[in-house]
């Protein structure tokens, strides 16, 4: 049994982590945002949906809670140091993608559609991962243990109750943060 973190992983074996699929979901977000942008300048369209405004919100809620979890867990416990968590790839995973979607979407996003009821929608990526991450490790327990093997972020080295733990509080903070960027653009497009 591995005693130590692995988060590298190549080819359709990086799906596995969070921050691959959050950052291709806002990747994808932003294609379609600049469709419709593209198609309102051609005239072909009036205005972007409102599904997409909270798609965005739930995908820039993935990305910061990307962020939030490689600089407040991540890094600090990090054997290679703290910016080891920022290098190469992951300067854009863990950094840049997170940054520049949080000012996109407070700061150039008229999202006045979404609604209150929508904040809640924000922690839709982080339950889904969550039902495959908790199923991973209930599938791969052995005498009370998980490997980090299956057990990348280890969250269930403490046993099942941490894993409920955590569980529960990421979702807190998931939820706070999709309403946190609610609140912060309706106070920027109210301006």
């Amino acid at each position: 049994m591995s005693d130590e973190v692995i988060l590298e992983s190549t080819k359709l074996n990086a799906f596995k982590f969070f921050t691959v699929d959050s950052n291709i979901l806002m990747g994808l977000i932003a294609l379609l945002f600049v469709y419709f942008e593209y198609q309102i300048i051609k005239k072909r369209k009036k205005t972007i949906p409102q599904e997409l405004y909270v798609m965005k919100l739930m995908f820039t809620v993935g990305v910061m809670v990307t962020f939030l979890v490689t600089t407040l867990y991540l890094a600090p416990f990090s054997p290679n140091g703290y910016f080891s968590m920022f290098q190469n790839s992951n300067l854009f995973f863990h950094l840049i993608v997170p940054i520049l979607s949080l000012i996109s979407f407070i700061f150039f996003e008229k999202t006045d559609k979404i609604k209150f009821k929508h904040t809640f929608l924000g922690m839709v990526p982080t339950l889904t991962y969550a039902i495959f991450y908790v199923a991973n490790i209930l599938v791969h327990l052995e005498n009370g243990k998980v490997s980090y093997t299956y057990d990348w972020y280890g969250f269930a080295q403490g046993g099942l109750a941490s894993t409920l733990f955590v569980f529960i509080f990421m979702h807190l903070a998931t939820y706070i943060v999709s309403l946190s960027l609610w609140f912060l653009n309706r106070k920027k497009v109210g301006k």
